[in-house]
């Protein structure tokens, strides 16, 4: 088991781009006559985060069907090539005319000093910081965006804005998330990069 996991972990950290094909390395590594072992690392530029769900879902279904010998399930009602050419025909002139208005004269981009040094050469190893957040903070929040009848993930967007004016000293700022951009549910249901990011620009003068 331990030497399937180790090639199966050298297959989903090699080397990968546009210029190393194929752009998706399934692989399925036995470890005994019952279990077996399935990597299959893609690049973003075919898979985004919000596709491996999709594709673990189909696998799973298509598994279960080819073991209970019964018809595989439907394909999806709409092609990633159909959701590309949806999501590019919602652009028009006035669209672009009204985001390029939006963020005119935006402020420089503002930097935080780093809490520790930069590494003489950058890579891209990186970690995750966990944090609890105690029960009060969460039913805190919860109400406020009941109150103010948002979600809670505009009162995260507030609250970030609030810190960036205070650290910078600038009540108008931008800030950028990422849309997984599948706002139908036949979207939902199609593997392929869609997601974008979405800048948000905000305004903290006055009392907001």
């Amino acid at each position: 088991q331990s030497d399937a996991f180790r090639r199966a972990r050298a297959r989903a950290t090699g080397p990968v781009g546009p210029s190393r094909f194929p752009l998706i390395r399934p692989a399925l590594f036995r470890i005994s006559d019952c279990d077996h072992l399935l990597a299959l690392p893609a690049h973003h530029l075919i898979c985004d985060g919000f596709s491996l769900s999709v594709l673990h879902r189909e696998l799973v279904a298509n598994y279960d069907a080819r073991r209970a010998e019964s018809a595989p399930p439907s394909r999806a009602a709409q092609s990633y090539v159909d959701l590309a050419a949806a999501l590019a025909g919602r652009r028009t002139t006035e669209s672009a005319q009204a985001v390029h208005d939006e963020f005119r004269n935006v402020p420089a981009m503002h930097t935080f000093a780093p809490d520790f040094p930069a590494p003489a050469s950058s890579s891209l190893r990186g970690h995750d910081v966990r944090r609890r957040v105690p029960t009060s903070v969460v039913r805190g929040i919860d109400q406020l965006s009941k109150e103010s009848n948002i979600s809670c993930f505009g009162v995260f967007c507030a609250l970030l804005h609030a810190l960036l004016a205070r650290d910078n000293g600038s009540d108008d700022g931008v800030i950028g998330f990422m849309s997984a951009n599948r706002s139908t549910r036949a979207s939902r249901a199609v593997v392929g990069p869609v997601s974008n990011l979405l800048p948000l620009r905000l305004d903290a003068s006055g009392d907001p």
